[in-house]
């Protein structure tokens, strides 16, 4: 829990903990703030309380740290305005709104800050959104079901701030697993609730065809030896076409290869599927274990281990109290 009664300090803070901000003051009002964290896995919900302010993420703070998260607000009381990409929203009590931090942003909470924030990393929520840019600065309803229920579930696991183990004293593979689910059911909801995607056209042929490599690609996480030439090949593509495909996405077959094999092994973990990393790295289509646990922390912030060491800790419990007494 890290409270401040100065704007500087808060902005380090914060920019310490997600994409860096401007932090401006509204009002005459002297500045005080509260932000309460909770580890959810590679998810990360932060819970901010402040005086009326605004925070503006520009080409500067990008430069500084591109980032490569989506944030998902939820507003708790009061109003909030967010500007992202041409589309400008307001918030009310109980609204979501999704946005990115590889992008300009303007947020204003002129009544004051009181919100929780998810931080997820883009792979994960792409996973279960892949259209997810198109709910960019769209409200997602605190009245409607979907919105209502995760609504509810965010404030549940953030309105009282960190716990011991994070989640409620939940183990870290738990608390993974909680952030997981929290994910989907937000993917889930921006799907069947929002306007927007309501009126989200179907994909062009361009699309059509990068979903059908990536659905290939994907059966194949665990081939070590798949590569551009194969994936073309076996897609009817060209490799120029190929690279075109993914470029158009901001991103290569490859990279895009390697983020889908680090969540696979995200999900595995957080599961309990496997009993040690190597296996799980295996599965995922690393053969360098260190490389994979070195790629692992950069994209989860987070071990590999720090997944699996509560359920060897659990096994040599339940072990040591099955022991017949001396």
């Amino acid at each position: 829990m890290a409270a401040s009664n100065s704007v500087a300090y808060w902005t380090e803070v914060i920019c310490g903990m997600q994409a860096p901000v401007q932090t401006h003051v509204i009002g005459d009002t002297p500045f005080s703030g509260r932000l309460a964290v909770e580890r959810l896995g590679a998810v990360l919900l932060c819970r901010f309380r402040s005086t009326p302010v605004r925070y503006v993420r520009g080409q500067r703070e990008i430069d500084r740290d591109p980032g490569d998260t989506f944030g998902a607000s939820l507003t708790l009381t009061g109003r909030a305005i967010i500007a992202q990409d041409g589309k400008e929203v307001v918030q009310h009590p109980g609204d979501i709104v999704l946005f990115d931090t590889t992008r300009p942003f303007d947020y204003v909470l002129p009544s004051g800050d009181d919100q929780i924030v998810l931080d997820i990393p883009r792979a994960l929520l792409q996973s279960c959104l892949p259209n997810a840019d198109a709910f960019l600065c769209t409200v997602l309803s605190g009245g409607s079901k979907l919105g209502g229920l995760v609504g509810q579930m965010l404030r549940d696991v953030g309105t009282d701030g960190p716990r011991a183990g994070g989640a409620g004293g939940a183990d870290a593979a738990v608390a993974a697993r909680l952030g997981t689910t929290v994910v989907h059911l937000l993917a889930t909801a921006f799907e069947v609730e929002s306007e927007s995607g309501k009126s989200v056209p179907p994909p062009p042929a361009g699309p059509r065809t990068l979903a059908k490599v990536q659905a290939f690609m994907r059966d194949r996480l665990s081939d070590p030896g798949l590569d551009i030439a194969c994936i073309a090949r076996e897609n009817h593509v060209s490799v120029r076409a190929l690279h075109r495909l993914f470029a158009a996405e901001g991103t290569t077959a490859m990279r895009w290869l390697w983020q889908q094999r680090l969540l696979a092994g995200y999900q595995a973990l957080a599961a309990g599927r496997g009993q040690r990393v190597s296996e799980v790295a295996l599965m995922c289509g690393f053969t360098n274990f260190s490389h994979f646990s070195r790629a692992f922390r950069q994209a989860f912030g987070m071990l590999p281990t720090d997944l699996l060491r509560p359920r060897v800790q659990r096994r040599a419990t339940v072990s040591a109290s099955a022991a017949p007494a001396a």
